[in-house]
């Protein structure tokens, strides 16, 4: 529950800027803290690989591998091995997506 609280703060630290710089904001890449902020010429299926390179989504990744290691009473590496094995899987399959249909 509470692993997700900073992708929260993410998604709303973009909120003030909207009302100063309308014309020239991104709603899906509110505040520079992914690499796909940076480049904004690449494909598309570059951006969206890039887009998981997020500060913040890493930052809910090791916070899900503690939690679930505490929860499930197993050690880091076994929980880190689930959390970012299904997390590569998504990774995988948004890429592919976005690849396929852009």
């Amino acid at each position: 529950m509470f692993a997700a609280a900073p992708a929260g703060v993410a998604d709303h630290s973009g909120d003030a800027l909207l009302w100063r710089v309308a014309e020239s904001f991104n709603l899906k890449e509110p505040v520079g803290t992914n690499l796909a902020y940076y480049l904004p010429d690449a494909s598309p299926w570059l951006k969206s690989l890039l887009s998981f390179g997020d500060v913040i989504g890493i930052w809910v990744l090791v916070l899900l591998v503690i939690g679930g290691a505490i929860v499930a009473k197993k050690s880091i590496g076994q929980a880190a091995a689930v959390v970012v094995g299904w997390w590569l899987l998504i990774v995988l399959v948004s890429v592919a997506a976005t690849a396929a249909f852009s």
